[in-house]
């Protein structure tokens, strides 16, 4: 059972080390779902996945640069 707990540890650790990255990405699919039940292409929603996270990577990334001071 203890690997078991440390495998959960990990999982969670992982996914709480930016919270703002999982929030937003989590936000997208919410988004990108509920605008799907519209009826709208899958192709559409699949590329909105892709460009919106793309996106939310590069916000997260020059952010954490700023942070460190590295640009």
């Amino acid at each position: 059972m203890n690997i078991i707990g440390d495998v959960f540890k990990e999982l969670y650790s992982m996914f709480m080390a930016d919270a703002a990255l999982s929030g937003a990405i989590l936000a997208l699919v919410a988004a990108i779902a509920a605008v799907d039940g519209l009826g709208l292409d899958h192709r559409i929603g699949g590329a909105a996945l892709i460009a919106g996270c793309l996106a939310i990577i590069v916000v997260v990334t020059a952010r954490e640069a700023r942070r460190r001071g590295g640009g």
